[in-house]
């Protein structure tokens, strides 16, 4: 069986009229078959084409067109293709093979026909919306480019199309923003509930066209119309208002939009009120949304035109995105137009709705977490302590001072060196105080001897005038002698130096009373205690403590054993100072360790212990406020 070359084109009135169809197509589908049409006829070597778009708000790729130049032509063999490109993104031209039983020459057997596959992705805003691909037989590359240039160049008017059809839709999305922040911003101005109702209703009558636009809030279960446009004063009690509340709650009742009269491809719906209302009030078209937030239906809105003018889906579209900005906030001043005790109320509400309800699982954790340790700090009792910084001193301070005017000669201890009682400390020169005493030894003797030369020539007067003499010079003598041994200075007893360094001062001249040295035993240690001022009030005398030492890891207990009664100044705070004896002192103690001591006061509850200073600060605003 031969094969001729298919026929596709159907001169220029075809073409005309294809492209009238396209310009007055109202559907893709429409459109597309129209281009996919006109697209085979310029292509004058076309087989069969095929065009694959993106479905509306999908993911998915279905065909919306087919054109075929024979009746039996084989559409699987461009879906391969069409698939390929889809994967890949990018244009794609294959070598189809030639069907079993087709002739690959023409009737006069000279020219070998060859056939392929033409695919063109339609690429807008740099992602693929679907494919349009042909099946060609050619006899020569000419033909085959002609064919893709055909093919590249009528894709743009995809686009087009594409172009038109978005800007349609985000002009009627402006369009609705625009009546939205509108009414938003009337509903915002209103500071009267009832006014910003009024102003809502209204600004939607005029807005969608409507004969009147009613709403109402959900109050015990029941629907309570709230406001009536171009209705400033209406009687909630009327058999109307009763039969418009319960249009509302068949919307409410139902979770959706209710149109009526229903249109052939809506959602199948209760309308019953909305029949009975039309009926009786003579009511054309009617168009009830209901409003939600929170995770609950809070009220309604319903729309009423004439019967010449139904709503349709796309009113509901525009009640939606007005609804989405406007109706947050009229809930939220119905909320703040409610009484006080009313808010708490629905307050306290909504936070046993999230306590019990099955969501909010990590908020009820933390809130049970918290009553817990409410609860428990609330009856558990623990130690109250009283803390305060503290300072170890020595039970005796002892100061070694100079015994007289002289020099220094030898040191051989300094601050810090602990020492033996007896231990030589320091020693002052002694050479002027030895030439002292021979000097005083001379006189002596010779006094001596002057007393016994009066003595034996009876001279009385003279014997009284030499032995006075004499015995201040012994007197001299003697002072001399312990001034001798007094200049080998010796510790008073075992203990610590807490200052003095000679070293540094050799020779140096020293008066009589200069402190020398300061010295402190190790057997005895008195604990003093910096408290704070607020809490000297809890510190009792006979009361018990521990001591935690900066330089020592183990804990030493300790008795308060006298209260000062005079505050000083210490880091920004006053402070009294405590004197407290340790329970047991240890080698490994040193006078002027410092660390933190707490004194233990009662047992209190811990919820007690904790907000003390928060109580006490209270306490003193409040005194200092009242009058």
């Amino acid at each position: 069986m031969s094969e001729e070359r298919p026929e596709t084109g159907s001169g220029e009135q075809g073409r005309s009229a294809l492209w009238a169809d396209m310009a007055g197509a109202g559907s893709l589908e429409e459109y597309a078959r129209s281009w996919l049409t006109l697209q085979s006829s310029l292509i004058v070597s076309a087989l069969q084409a095929i065009l694959v778009m993106k479905e509306e708000a999908g993911v998915a790729f279905t065909p919306v067109a087919f054109w075929s130049a024979a009746a039996d032509s084989d559409g699987e063999r461009l879906a391969e293709v069409s698939e390929r490109v889809l994967q890949q993104g990018r244009p794609l031209l294959t070598e189809l093979p030639v069907p079993t039983g087709t002739a690959q020459t023409d009737k006069a057997g000279r020219v070998h026909f060859r056939r392929y596959g033409i695919a063109c992705p339609l690429l807008f805003d740099n992602q693929v919306h679907g494919v349009a691909a042909v099946e060609v037989a050619v006899s020569s590359e000419g033909e085959l480019k002609s064919a893709m240039e055909h093919l590249q160049w009528g894709t743009p008017l995809l686009e087009l199309f594409f172009r038109r059809r978005q800007t349609r839709e985000d002009g009627m999305i402006v369009s609705r923003l625009r009546s939205a922040i509108d009414l938003l911003a009337g509903v915002l101005s209103e500071e009267d509930f009832d006014e910003a109702c009024m102003t809502f209703v209204t600004g939607i009558a005029a807005d969608l066209r409507c004969d009147r636009v009613s709403l109402g809030f959900v109050v015990k279960h029941n629907v309570r119309i709230q406001a009536i446009s171009h209705s400033a004063l209406f009687d909630k009690r009327t058999s109307f208002m009763r039969s418009l509340g319960a249009v509302m709650d068949e919307a409410i009742l139902q979770g959706s939009e209710i149109i009526y009269p229903p249109t052939l491809d809506a959602t199948a719906l209760i309308v019953r009120n909305h029949e009975e209302f039309a009926g009786l009030y003579g009511v054309g078209a009617m168009l009830t949304v209901p409003l939600y937030a929170k995770e609950r239906y809070y009220g309604a809105l319903t729309l009423e035109r004439d019967g010449e003018m139904p709503f349709s889906a796309e009113d509901v579209h525009v009640c939606r995105s007005i609804f989405a900005l406007a109706a947050p906030a009229l809930e939220g001043k119905r909320i703040q137009s409610l009484p006080l005790a009313r808010q708490m109320y629905g307050a306290a509400q909504r936070g046993l709705k999230r306590m019990t309800g099955p969501d909010h699982t990590a908020t009820k954790l933390v809130i049970f977490l918290l009553a817990g340790l409410i609860v428990f700090f609330s009856f558990a009792t623990g130690e109250y302590r009283v803390t305060a910084s503290a300072t170890l001193e020595g039970s005796v301070r002892r100061t070694v001072a100079a015994p007289f005017k002289g020099y220094i000669r030898e040191a051989r201890a300094r601050h810090g060196d602990t020492v033996q009682e007896g231990s030589v400390l320091c020693t002052l020169d002694e050479r002027d105080l030895r030439l002292e005493k021979t000097n005083l030894a001379g006189q002596e003797s010779q006094l001596l001897r002057q007393h016994q030369e009066a003595v034996a020539l009876h001279d009385r007067a003279k014997a009284n005038v030499v032995k006075a003499q004499l015995d201040q010079v012994i007197a001299q003598l003697d002072l001399t002698e312990i001034k001798l041994q007094r200049t080998t200075i010796r510790a008073p007893f075992d203990g610590l130096l807490l200052s003095g360094d000679l070293s540094q001062k050799l020779g140096s001249a020293v008066e009589q009373g200069d402190l020398l040295f300061e010295i402190a035993p190790l057997s005895g240690y008195r604990l003093i205690l910096q408290v704070n001022e607020v809490e000297i009030a809890h510190v009792r005398e006979g009361q018990r403590g521990v001591l935690v030492l900066s330089a020592l890891p183990d804990t030493f207990g300790f008795v308060v054993r006298k209260i000062t009664p005079i505050s000083t100044a210490l880091e920004g705070k006053n402070c009294f100072r405590v004197e407290a004896g340790l329970d047991k002192a240890t080698s490994t103690l040193r006078p002027g360790m410092e660390g933190i001591g707490k004194i233990s006061v009662e047992r209190r509850k811990l919820i007690s212990i904790w907000t003390l200073k928060l109580r006490n600060w209270f306490r003193l605003w409040f005194w200092s406020w009242r009058p």
